[in-house]
């Protein structure tokens, strides 16, 4: 439920709304704790701005998940999961 809130007066454009559903139901969420789930998706839209920037206008225009663009965006999704977990594992404090 973490994902669908939005703050107000600032709306979610529809691209980003696709792809963090997206994310969610696919199940890339499921194993992370609920007050990372925030923050995962403030990080997955940046990263996408940064390293798939093209993605954004492609959801927009076509306007529909077709296997090629649902394959895009698993991939961008995929590679920004392994990174969040990754930069998780070494932010965690070392135990003694």
């Amino acid at each position: 439920m973490e994902i669908l809130k939005q703050n107000q007066y600032q709306p979610l454009p529809v691209e980003k709304q696709i792809a963090i559903i997206f994310a969610g139901t696919q199940g890339y969420l499921d194993d992370l704790p609920v007050e990372q789930c925030r923050r995962f998706e403030d990080e997955i839209y940046r990263f996408i701005d940064d390293a798939h920037p093209s993605l954004w206008n492609e959801i927009r225009t076509k306007k529909v998940l077709d296997d090629e663009l649902r394959g895009k965006l698993k991939a961008a999704v995929e590679e920004f999961k392994a990174r969040f977990v990754a930069d998780q594992k070494t932010a965690e404090p070392a135990h003694a």
